[in-house]
């Protein structure tokens, strides 16, 4: 569960740095999970292969699955992220009508 919470978080940090559409914003998210990912699964990867070769050929099979499974709640996040960007933009961009 807290993996997938910092998935998301992720994806809300990336989507509102980019902030353009939700679309680019859920994309942002899920490429910053992704990346994410594989930077510490190759290392786990590589200190697996290094201490038993076939423990390290079992966890690039788990990270590859982990990278659908962490993709989708940053994909969320970054389209949350854009949006709430974006709402704040447009409500400061246009005055409240009285």
């Amino acid at each position: 569960m807290l993996p997938i919470v910092g998935a998301g978080l992720t994806g809300v940090v990336a989507g509102y740095v980019d902030g353009r559409k939700m679309t680019s914003g859920a994309v942002h998210g899920a490429l910053a999970t992704i990346i994410g990912v594989l930077v510490v699964g190759a290392v786990l990867v590589l200190l697996g292969t290094l201490v038993s070769g076939i423990l390290g050929l079992g966890l690039a099979a788990l990270f590859a699955v982990l990278l659908v499974e962490y993709a989708i709640p940053g994909a969320v996040g970054g389209a949350l992220g854009s949006t709430i960007k974006n709402s704040t933009a447009a409500s400061r961009a246009r005055p409240a009508a009285k």
